[in-house]
């Protein structure tokens, strides 16, 4: 059993281990109104409290659902992906469960914007985005960029994304990738919007083109980061969030583990990249949101902070950058 450190926390916990799982929910209300003294008394009690009563089965779900309420975000993944899409109810409401409540979902081409569309209009825990992944700039239609405007246009909170440079796949045109990538940052600064960015072997291009457009007027994240912790900085100053993804539970990420050390507290994100970047070892047909919890928990163990903080400082980076338009500047 937790050691409780406040004498009140320790006398309230030795009333709730005597309680049945309440059937109601003005039982389950008036705990948590309990609980929220105990908080008031000692944060780190109350979790202590709430995490050994919920794993002994001594409270009811609403409990652990309303305490960890819009507790994580996770910053990018592709629930248009038809391994997700197929049964998106389901993976969303495991994200519920796991505390993952915001999701950012990323386009990648022309054909999968309308279901990404689709799932933000009908779920208001997903963030649209949409744009042309590197991978994807040979297969344009001519009015490419004016059916992007479009659909920005009709979701105003939508973000630009995923969009960048890709040097690390085969036969690639590398000046067609930086004039689609250019184009969609002209696109994401007139209408304002944040943008989400891939970026492979082709951090030189990046700084240089972001460098030149005076950095990103509206902010925007560089996802699953794996560049070089000594570029942090610089992508900071040019308006740069940084995200972490599930390679980063991967002992030999070295250089990913010192790249997290670098960022600002206020410019960290995590995400899952969803349905790819299972975490590592993780045994999954494919990724999704809800393995969020085990990426946060990798991140805090690295930067040696609580797992609660890293979930909340993720939580309100992502929302400052992607929920400016829905009023969510801070939490």
């Amino acid at each position: 059993m937790t050691a409780l450190k406040c004498p009140k926390s320790a006398k309230i916990f030795n009333w709730f281990s005597k309680i049945i799982v309440p059937q109601n929910v003005i039982q389950a209300e008036e705990l948590f109104k309990i609980y929220e003294d105990v908080e008031r008394d000692c944060v780190n009690c109350a979790y202590s409290l709430k995490y050994t009563l919920v794993y002994a089965n001594t409270l009811p779900k609403l409990f652990l659902l309303k305490e960890d309420k819009s507790k994580m975000f996770d910053s990018h993944c592709h629930l248009q992906d038809k391994r997700i899409y197929t049964h998106i109810d389901s993976v969303l409401e495991r994200a519920r469960l796991s505390g993952v409540n915001y999701m950012q979902c990323c386009g990648t081409k022309e054909s999968d914007w309308a279901d990404a569309a689709s799932i933000g209009s009908l779920h208001n825990s997903v963030i649209c985005a949409f744009g042309v992944h590197p991978w994807y700039v040979d297969s344009l239609s001519v009015d490419w960029d004016i059916i992007l405007k479009k659909y920005l246009s009709d979701n105003p909170n939508a973000a630009v994304g995923e969009i960048g440079l890709d040097y690390a796949i085969n036969n690639r045109n590398d000046d067609r990738q930086k004039i689609i990538f250019t184009r969609q940052l002209d696109i994401a600064q007139a209408m304002k919007r944040p943008v989400s960015i891939h970026c492979r072997k082709a951090w030189g291009d990046l700084v240089s083109i972001l460098k030149k457009r005076d950095g990103l007027p509206y902010g925007g994240m560089v996802h699953s980061y794996s560049g070089s912790p000594d570029l942090i900085k610089t992508l900071e100053n040019l308006g740069c969030y940084i995200s972490f993804s599930g390679s980063i539970l991967n002992e030999n990420a070295k250089r990913s583990h010192q790249s997290l050390k670098m960022v600002s507290p206020d410019k960290l994100l995590a995400e899952t990249d969803s349905p790819d970047m299972l975490p590592y070892q993780c045994e999954a047909l494919f990724n999704e949101p809800s393995n969020l919890p085990v990426i946060i928990r990798k991140m805090a163990e690295i930067l040696g902070e609580s797992e609660e903080r890293i979930a909340l400082l993720t939580l309100e980076n992502g929302r400052r950058l992607f929920m400016k338009a829905q009023g969510y500047a801070q939490c």
